[in-house]
């Protein structure tokens, strides 16, 4: 069984994940703490709530795939119910009982619904769309599932979108570097994209409705739809057609930093435009392009927001450095305005 953490900020956390029906767990990078995150809010949960957990793709296994070492395992509480790939079962130690057997296929078979009649480790190997993970909130909820959790995988923030969770929790930790303030800067940025300022102007939205992938609202109000499969695919022919009086660029797709060089060439960069995104798992930007937005008179704003409940830190790294975790969550907290803790010390 895992360590029980302790009670340092363990009721406001916990406050703030009952308010939520659907939460993602993502991390940053590989070995920032993921698993031991999970852990701690099943372990805040394990006495106040019936929940259920999947993961994107596989989690839970016992050693890590690139360094061969030890990685913390996913404990279930009895009465949990897990949505997992039937060959996964054997690499369990609880007594599962199977509620019932969906069509969606993963390497390791089709996804089960189980519910955990003991306490144990499990490893999780759940769908790996969106639209298979929809399939199983159904039945999660159909099993009487007051809370979900779902362990998302590395890369893959998508899962984190509003139109998925309900809200989510972000890991860091020392193996994103060994440098310090890359781990700072590189935490900073992520929280500042996932954070990104949600637009309100419910008539500037009604217009937004009639734009399918790509298109701008004028200053007069007149809206342009542009005629694209994605976001990404607009050519020179298109981008000519951009006026120059334009006010709003929406963007219903990805977000990227050739996309925003595109709108560079036709607008300038001193007239205040406003680009709105459906979400902030759609922005692909890197941080020098980020900045350089900054640096104009665009502004970038989503319409919906990303609920981000907190973030932690693991100062640990299988390489076998570590930084001081009271210095790791002072640096962050200049910046972020969440909370900041280490679940492993309580900090």
């Amino acid at each position: 069984m895992p360590a029980i953490f302790p009670s340092n900020r363990n009721s406001d956390i916990l406050n703030q994940i009952l308010k939520y029906r659907t939460i993602s767990i993502i991390g940053l990078g590989k070995n920032v703490g993921k698993t031991t995150t999970l852990n701690y809010i099943i372990e805040l949960l394990r006495s106040t709530r019936q929940f259920a957990l999947t993961s994107i793709g596989r989690d839970g296994e016992k050693y890590d795939e690139i360094f061969n070492n030890p990685k913390p395992q996913i404990f279930v509480p009895a009465g949990t119910i897990l949505a997992i790939a039937r060959k996964s079962l054997e690499n369990m130690d609880i007594s599962p009982e199977i509620l019932a057997t969906t069509d969606i296929y993963t390497p390791l078979g089709k996804i089960v619904i189980v519910r955990a009649l003991s306490a144990g480790y499990v490893e999780l190997t759940g769908p790996s769309s969106s639209h298979e993970l929809e399939k199983v909130f159904e039945l999660f909820r159909f099993y009487d599932a007051e809370i979900i959790l779902v362990d998302g995988a590395i890369n893959r923030k998508s899962f984190a979108s509003p139109t998925i969770t309900n809200a989510t929790i972000l890991a860091t930790g020392a193996s994103l570097s060994p440098n310090f303030i890359d781990i700072i800067n590189e935490t900073e940025f992520a929280y500042e994209i996932l954070t990104t300022p949600y637009f309100k102007d419910e008539a500037i939205l009604t217009l937004v409705s009639q734009i399918k992938k790509f298109g701008i609202i004028t200053y007069e109000k007149e809206v342009i739809s542009f005629s694209v499969s994605t976001s990404l695919d607009l050519q020179s022919s298109i981008l000519q057609k951009i006026p120059s009086n334009s006010h709003y660029i929406v963007i219903k797709g990805v977000f990227s930093n050739i996309l925003l060089e595109k709108l560079f060439l036709v607008l300038s960069p001193q007239k205040k435009i406003i680009i709105l995104v459906p979400d902030s798992t759609k922005i692909f930007l890197d941080r020098e392009h980020f900045n350089l937005l900054k640096k104009t008179s665009w502004t970038l704003q989503v319409l919906k927001p990303i609920k981000l409940i907190c973030i932690t830190v693991n100062p640990y790294s299988p390489l076998g450095y570590h930084f001081e975790s009271t210095l790791l969550q002072q640096e962050l907290r200049r910046h972020i305005k969440i909370p900041i803790i280490d679940v492993l010390n309580g900090d």
